[in-house]
């Protein structure tokens, strides 16, 4: 979707909520995706974006095989960290099938949480935490590491949910704390291509994950196959595949 010049003007507001406000007043729409088998949730995003009101108005339009594992291995219990959370997709689904999971999403964006926060706040259970900052290796004034961010909010989550399209290396490094605990599953779409413009190699990602962690990959997740394979060189014959790493004793594929 192409952005109209005008709107660069709203950049000067001094509130980020009323930049978005104001750039995207009048202009959301509610779709009712029916994103796995017969559920369905309502999701609210921009109106003219082509992409996300083709993919959300398509049966099983946006990773069917992420939401499928959802679907299988969500607990009640669990704590979601929903890292690049864009709209609230995943929240939203998460929440539709397991209403008392915690969830706390990550989204710096200001188009991207504009919708996020009206989605989260439209849920039927008030179990959203947002942080409107980055994610990465360290902590600053906008940008906080997981290590941190579970530190200072005295949480550890149980499902690490990321897609943030190329820093996945610098979060993992910022989350050495949460790997040693061994209590956290990850999700992490990986993008071997971008991995490098910020500074690290697939290889140094998977470095970082422990060696007694259950791992797995997905290729082709825009279309519909649930062929999560252990053969981790798969990895550079995609360009965005999602890995799969777990302690042993926590791993839900062997549940």
């Amino acid at each position: 979707m192409k952005t109209p010049l005008k709107y660069y003007l709203f950049d000067l507001l001094p509130s980020r909520w009323l930049r978005a406000y104001f750039k995207t007043r009048g202009f959301s729409t509610l779709i009712s995706s029916k994103v796995i088998d017969d559920l369905a949730i309502d999701i609210t995003i921009h109106k003219h974006d082509t992409l996300w009101n083709q993919r959300l108005s398509k049966i099983n339009g946006h990773e069917i095989d992420i939401c499928r594992w959802f679907k299988q291995h969500l607990k009640s219990d669990d704590i979601v960290f929903d890292v690049g959370a864009c709209f609230g997709f995943f929240g939203l689904l998460i929440q539709r099938l397991m209403p008392k999971v915690i969830i706390h999403a990550f989204q710096p964006m200001n188009y991207n949480y504009f919708f996020l926060k009206i989605n989260a706040l439209a849920s039927s259970e008030n179990r959203w935490s947002i942080f409107s900052g980055f994610v990465s290796d360290k902590s600053s004034s906008n940008t906080i590491s997981l290590d941190d961010y579970c530190q200072k909010n005295n949480t550890i989550p149980s499902i690490v949910k990321m897609d943030i399209d190329g820093p996945e290396f610098l979060v993992l490094q910022g989350a050495k704390t949460l790997l040693e605990k061994r209590s956290t599953i990850f999700l992490v779409e990986v993008h071997p291509e971008i991995i490098p413009k910020y500074g690290g190699s697939i290889d140094e990602l998977l470095a970082l994950i422990p060696e007694d962690y259950v791992k797995k990959v997905l290729l082709n997740i825009r279309e519909d196959n649930n062929n999560w394979s252990s053969d981790l060189s798969l990895i550079h014959k995609d360009r965005n595949p999602y890995l799969y790493f777990a302690p042993k004793a926590l791993d839900r594929f062997s549940k």
